[in-house]
């Protein structure tokens, strides 16, 4: 989340998109007034985003897999450093893994399949990758080129390629293969504003994964084991936003029942392999081995620990998969109604000269061609539409065959931009008061507009937190009091109709001015008031380099100024993204107050620097 600024003298703004703006008194004053201003906390930008990639690498994905590295690379780029066309935020702090459609032939929860000499290349005994985290697989991987959207620059390309038509293309050399950038583990991370190439080009090389045997692909238990593993492991993080997304050419097999294995079509072959044994259109209990997609919306409701339902901010489901490129079934899962009627969705064999066994396939949903050679083509991925519409607004499908991917990719992330999290760094250092623990002269406010006037704040906001023996404690305010701070004021509209705006204070609570101290304060208050309402102040010990490394002085006095001092190395004029940078000042919100919907605002009253004769003839403090 990041902050846009905003001005405020009296209760006179003006809205437009995510920017506020507003305005100030000219007229000279007999007296200093005291000024007030307001910065509305944008509501936007991710601050923590887990993504966990579920890659069929099957047999069948061999003609993608080319693409599908550079694919991955695009995905982070449009999480981290959208395109400035889209004025998406993105997120200051993200970690992505991979796991493998492999899941052996486990059944049901069993590793061990009772199949004989028919395991379909898979691994009968162990469960194959069982959702685990893959690390480097390859040491290289080969960039496809006109592929990854730039800006102008660097910061969306890989190492030497150049931004050439708003697409990323290899240097003058031509050379389109790049190392793997160095790698501990199976999880790729950028932590707060840390140059993005590095881990795009990080999560392209994990996602090169090598050829697996088994044509039995189970992409969607291997994403329910993934997301086991990653909580586990803390992989997943609480208060943190996950994207899931599933890519794969062949619907999903995830069995339930072994008695798959004793079908006719498991013994022979059945055609094209395992797919169509799968989802054989002639037999009307071929889907009752699978698991139901409802189970997934179910498993992971439970991983992710929400009893009811699953928080719009907090979880996306995003398949590429086979579906044809059209209205119907591309977009969001409450808009794919008629997707499963069309002809295109049907399972249909047809004759193949290109297979074994009976010289029958299951038709292709879609086919990608590209100088008249066949680069993409999947059968119908019923299945993934099914927990697409189960996750309804949440899930999004998007055609393998589509030659643009990122039109996907910057829809998710607009999604995820639209989320609360967090809290972040604030613009300008507050006045904080250490009697107090508190920015005694500023507030956070909720923003609440009824047609209906004298409609009250929520009564979740009517608590106050004061220290006692070196503990935060809560307790109830009286509405008197509460609101005798409440902000009202009357507002028409275009068509002329009124409403009354109200802006409700949430409470503030007194931490450390030390963010690490307060960051600990704040966790164990979260454990003793669980969905409590507030917010803090803290500052942080960081700097923000692009001002430092330019600003002609020895600022950690090691007598070396600007580009002289090594760790200015980074700061390329012009790409300021690889600067280092900490954060000073932190406004940050309890997990329950950052998933509130309305507009939020840091509003603060600073007293002009002159007082006496003469004052009022300058005009107040201009707060950019």
């Amino acid at each position: 989340m990041k902050l846009s600024v905003g001005k405020m003298s009296t209760l006179c703004l003006a809205i437009t998109g995510a920017l506020v703006l507003g305005c100030h008194s000219r007229d000279p004053a007999s007296i200093c007034p005291v000024e007030v201003w307001r910065s509305r906390v944008q509501l936007g930008g991710v601050h923590g985003l887990d993504v966990l990639v579920v890659v069929d690498n099957s047999s069948s994905m061999d003609q993608e897999r080319g693409q599908l590295a550079t694919r991955v690379y695009s995905l982070v780029n449009a999480m981290v450093y959208p395109l400035a066309s889209t004025r998406i935020l993105g997120a200051d702090d993200l970690r992505i893994a991979v796991v493998s459609s492999d899941m052996g032939l486990q059944w049901g929860g069993n590793l061990e399949a009772p199949v004989g000499e028919f395991d379909h290349g898979c691994d009968a005994r162990e469960g194959g990758d069982n959702g685990r985290f893959q690390g480097y697989q390859a040491q290289s991987v080969d960039f496809v080129s006109g592929i990854i959207p730039c800006d102008s620059g660097v910061k969306h390309c890989p190492r030497d390629w150049r931004c050439s038509e708003g697409v990323c293309r290899p240097p003058a050399d031509g050379s389109t293969g790049r190392e793997c950038p160095a790698l501990e583990g199976p999880v790729a991370e950028m932590t707060k504003w840390e140059y993005g190439t590095l881990v795009a080009g990080q999560a392209a090389c994990l996602a090169n994964l090598d050829v697996s045997t088994c044509t039995v692909e189970q992409p969607l238990e291997a994403a329910i084991a993934g997301l086991r593993h990653g909580k586990r492991s803390g992989f997943i993080r609480e208060h943190r936003p996950l994207l899931l997304v599933v890519v794969s050419d062949e619907d999903d097999c995830s069995l339930k029942d072994k008695g798959l294995f004793e079908t006719e079509q498991w013994k022979t072959g059945g055609g094209d392999g395992a797919d169509y044994t799968c989802h054989d259109p002639h037999r009307a209990d071929a889907e009752s081995f699978l698991y139901p997609a409802s189970r997934y919306y179910e498993e992971i409701q439970k991983i992710l620990g929400f009893d009811d339902s699953i928080p719009n901010w907090a979880f996306f489901f995003l398949a590429i998969v086979g579906v044809p490129p059209t209205e119907d079934c591309q977009g969001s899962g409450d808009e794919l109604g008629s997707c499963l009627e069309s002809e295109e969705m049907q399972l249909r064999l047809e004759e193949s000269a290109d297979v074994t066994g009976t010289g029958r396939r299951l038709r292709p949903a879609c086919t990608m061609v590209d100088q008249g050679k066949i680069v993409a083509e999947a059968t119908p991925g019923r299945r993934f539409v099914k927990v697409a519409q189960q996750f309804g607004s949440e899930g999004y499908v998007h055609s393998i065959c589509d030659p643009d991917w990122n039109s996907a990719f910057e829809t998710i992330a607009d999604r995820f931009d639209t989320c609360f999290c967090g809290g972040d760094c604030f613009w300008s250092q507050l006045r904080w008061d250490p009697e107090n623990k508190t920015v005694s002269e500023c507030q956070l406010l909720a923003k609440y507009a009824f047609v209906e006037p004298g409609r009250q704040c929520p009564e979740a906001f009517r608590r106050e937190f004061y220290e006692e023996g070196g503990d935060v404690k809560s307790r109830q305010m009286s509405s008197e009091k509460y609101e005798s701070s409440v902000m009202r004021q009357v507002v028409s509209a275009d068509d002329g109709t009124q409403y009354e705006e109200v802006y409700c204070p949430i409470p503030q609570i007194p931490v450390d001015i030390d963010c690490e101290v307060a960051h600990k304060t704040a966790a164990t208050l979260e454990g003793v008031y669980p969905g409590a309402f507030g917010w803090y102040y803290c500052e942080g010990r960081g700097e923000d380099y692009v001002i430092a490394c330019r600003d002609g002085e020895d600022n950690d006095g090691d007598g070396r100024v600007d580009d002289e001092d090594p760790d200015c190395a980074g700061c390329v004029a012009g790409d300021e993204q690889k600067c280092p940078w900490e954060c000073q000042y932190e406004v940050r919100f309890t997990p329950a107050t950052r998933h509130l919907t309305p507009e939020l605002y840091v509003q603060c009253r600073t007293r002009p620097s002159k007082d006496g004769e003469g004052c009022g003839e300058n005009p107040p403090t201009q707060i950019e």
